[in-house]
């Protein structure tokens, strides 16, 4: 069906795509006004007329659209020198703007074989979830007003930690016949160490008991993002 390929499910897709609201975690002590802001915690940032950032430890999410990209970043001259279409799968080629595939990266069957000097080489080029749907919770700003953001739309970016955990934890799990966008899930940070360092992974408990409705905003949300 012609929705289910615009939402990157059974057909390629790709182009410019409007800027959403980013879903993010928290990983800074304070925040640019040196007030305490709370590490691990979600907030979602580029919301039309955002005063203030608001914060929260878990939050509702509706999926409604996931699609791959890869992109190259050059630290060295601090911005994108390359990027793919956006594919629904990676049975599609993910061609780029260079003329050829992946940004140039091997497969990770290929990058397994090599020596960790010759996987270094591709270390600037990352594959991308992009996850893109409906976001809803009650949260504090960092001043401690209470705060209520129903169904916004956003987009999260997941590389590294954060890549796998949708699928592992949804994807993989769902009803049969059923697809993401039909529930809602609760979405945590789960804290991580790597030596001194910390991190958050994103964790998603999808709420199979209640299915969520196929109406006609949501509908209307899912044509305009695809």
């Amino acid at each position: 069906p012609e929705m289910m390929q615009l939402l990157g499910t059974t057909a390629p897709t790709g182009g410019e795509t409007e800027r959403l609201p980013q879903l993010k975690i928290n990983s800074k002590r304070k925040d640019k006004q040196n007030r305490k802001v709370p590490q691990g915690h979600f907030f979602v940032s580029g919301l039309d007329n955002q005063n203030e950032l608001v914060y929260a430890e878990s939050v509702k999410l509706r999926v409604l659209s996931q699609l791959y990209q890869w992109i190259h970043y050059d630290p060295e001259q601090n911005k994108v020198t390359n990027k793919t279409i956006l594919i629904p799968s990676f049975n599609h080629e993910a061609r780029d703007m260079g003329g050829t595939t992946r940004c140039g990266k091997p497969t990770s069957k290929d990058l397994r074989e090599m020596s960790k000097a010759q996987q270094a080489k591709y270390s600037d080029i990352r594959c991308f979830r992009q996850l893109r749907g409906l976001v809803s919770y009650t949260g504090q700003t960092a001043d401690g007003e209470q705060v209520t953001l129903e169904n916004v739309p956003c987009i999260l970016l997941l590389k590294g930690s954060n890549f796998s955990p949708f699928e592992d934890d949804m994807v993989k799990t769902l009803p049969r016949g059923k697809n993401f966008y039909d529930y809602w899930c609760d979405v945590t940070a789960e804290e991580r160490e790597n030596g001194s360092v910390t991190y958050y992974v994103m964790r998603f408990s999808p709420n199979y008991a209640e299915p969520a409705s196929l109406d006609k905003p949501t509908i209307d949300t899912m044509l305009h993002m695809a």
